[in-house]
């Protein structure tokens, strides 16, 4: 059943016959429908669960439409309730290239790369943190509290099932957090820059999901999208994707080895945003799509955690064994 609401919503924007559709939702508690009508299609949003948030995905899409960034077009928008959005159709990147050989998904990637450079760019210069909904910049405590806890209580505790002495591995998530702080540069940070949130329409990669966005490191959206459970790209794969987005913007950041040493960091504390994601909505919600991805993603988390040869670190070491030995033990048929 279509809410009465929404329906006299669209009726009065194309003051024609229509029908509509739901679609599958993403994993927010926003309402998507698909509204067919003499003239097309168009897709209807209905985002009073989060007026707050909805006021920033129209500030934000606003502006990046104003930078020239692919995103959905706004058609109207209702303040704080209702949206009329151009119909980007149903194909993503993680379609395109779930299924696809490697030089195939390596040219999609090689797009994908170039969009995130374009984005940081151009939407960072007139960025306006007053547009956040949900905090205005990436920082070590945001990474402890929205990541590492984020991880360790709804993961590792609700997801797994692990009891844990929380104190000592607390403590050691606050000190990895920290280091977020030591990286010099903040630009535009879309925070889920992932190959879901990359629409394929007319062979144009266009960027959605865009309200969560705020002044953060730039390796943050780039390890987002290289690290993404959904499509398990190959190490070889993602070292190409990182020169190639080094040498788009060399001299724009900090020194490329700095950098590079900092990316690591970064994707530990996006994986572990990830995870806690799963947990909460393919185990606790039971949402199709989610659940199935946890293992690429701690197969991720212990690669990023050897690569950063980390020591005295003992209790987060025991946790991250913990954890990728028992992902083997609930899900057999997956490589870990």
């Amino acid at each position: 059943m279509v809410d009465s609401e929404l329906q006299d919503f669209v009726r009065r924007q194309l003051k024609s016959d229509f029908s509509i559709s739901p679609l599958k939702g993403d994993g927010s508690e926003r309402s998507f429908f698909r509204v067919s009508f003499s003239g097309g299609t168009v897709i209807a949003l209905d985002h009073r669960v989060h007026p707050a948030e909805a006021e920033s995905y129209f500030r934000i899409g606003t502006h990046l439409l104003n930078c020239g960034i692919p995103v959905p077009h706004i058609i109207t928008y209702e303040r704080g309730r209702f949206f009329l959005l151009e119909d980007l159709g149903d194909w993503d990147l993680y379609r395109e290239c779930r299924h696809k050989e490697q030089g195939r998904a390596m040219e999609r990637y090689c797009r994908a790369v170039d969009l995130l450079v374009r984005l940081q760019l151009e939407a960072t210069p007139t960025f306006d943190v007053a547009w956040c909904f949900d905090t205005s910049c990436y920082t070590g405590d945001f990474a402890y509290e929205r990541e590492g806890l984020y991880f360790l209580d709804r993961f590792v505790k609700k997801g797994l099932g692990l009891e844990v002495e929380k104190g000592k591995i607390a403590e050691e998530l606050r000190v990895l957090a920290q280091e977020i702080d030591r990286i010099p540069f903040r630009g535009f940070m879309h925070r889920d820059f992932q190959s879901r949130n990359l629409m394929m329409k007319q062979d144009r990669l266009i960027a959605i999901d865009f309200q969560g966005a705020r002044i953060g490191p730039p390796q943050y959206d780039l390890v987002s999208l290289l690290y993404d459970p959904y499509v398990m790209l190959d190490r070889d794969m993602r070292g190409q994707l990182i020169e190639r987005y080094v040498q788009a913007t060399e001299g724009t950041w900090q020194p490329v080895s700095e950098f590079l040493e900092h990316l690591g960091i970064v994707a530990l504390h996006r994986l572990m945003q990830a995870l806690g994601a799963f947990a909460v909505l393919g185990v606790e919600k039971g949402k199709p799509g989610f659940r199935e991805h946890i293992p690429g993603a701690v197969a991720h988390l212990v690669e990023v955690w050897e690569q950063l040869g980390r020591t005295g670190y003992p209790a987060f070491n025991d946790l991250i064994d913990y954890c990728a030995n028992e992902a083997k033990a609930r899900f057999p048929s997956q490589k870990i």
